[in-house]
């Protein structure tokens, strides 16, 4: 298996040194909605681009199974996330717990946001359209009420009335709530990819 990580990882950055270059020096800016802006182009250029593209069937093949193509370029996604994060707090000097707090949300959105991209890939739409539509109505929706007083706490609700934000990418009024539904996206999308991943 670690030759398979090897072996999509050294094939990605040489493919796409270029734009992993441009987007990891950008994930560095610390202004929140930038960074998701970057994050969410990060994504899309991933396996999502390679799937809208008509690139997979060249990669599911030996020694790559559409499950190992999946979960190793979002392993891919993590470990640039990871990186930048912790480079990005050394700079900014941030501790380390809130560095690993922004880990945290950043993973959260990015599973997301992943999940999203590669299930509007796998029904034959655009890697990037559909996503980002979804980064502004998940904005708009989690920002309905957004003057009401809400808490972090991992099992306590926000005392406003909107619920969508407890479990949105971007807010994450309730970190327990928006991990679940990052993991129920990006499993979905699995299937979906495993089913008709290769379809175009």
């Amino acid at each position: 298996m670690l030759n398979k990580v090897e072996a999509y990882f050294t094939k990605e950055l040489k493919e796409k040194a270029g734009i992993l270059v441009v987007l990891t020096l950008l994930l560095l800016v610390p202004q929140y909605s930038w960074r998701l802006f970057f994050l969410l182009l990060l994504i899309a250029s991933l396996l999502p681009r390679d799937v809208h593209r008509g690139k997979i069937k060249l990669m599911v093949s030996l020694p790559f199974s559409k499950g190992d193509v999946f979960w190793i370029s979002y392993a891919f996604l993590i470990t640039i996330i990871v990186i930048t994060q912790i480079i990005g707090g050394a700079f900014f000097n941030i501790s380390l717990s809130g560095i690993g707090w922004d880990i945290l949300g950043t993973l959260i959105f990015s599973s997301a946001y992943f999940g999203i991209a590669m299930i509007s890939v796998s029904l034959g739409f655009g890697n990037f359209g559909i996503p980002f539509l979804v980064l502004i109505a998940d904005s708009f929706f989690g920002a309905i009420g957004n003057n009401w007083e809400f808490t972090y706490n991992l099992f306590r609700s926000p005392s406003g009335l909107n619920p969508y934000r407890m479990i949105s990418p971007i807010y994450q009024g309730n970190r327990f709530a928006a991990f679940v539904f990052a993991a129920a996206l990006l499993i979905t999308a699995y299937i979906l990819f495993e089913r008709k991943g290769t379809s175009k």
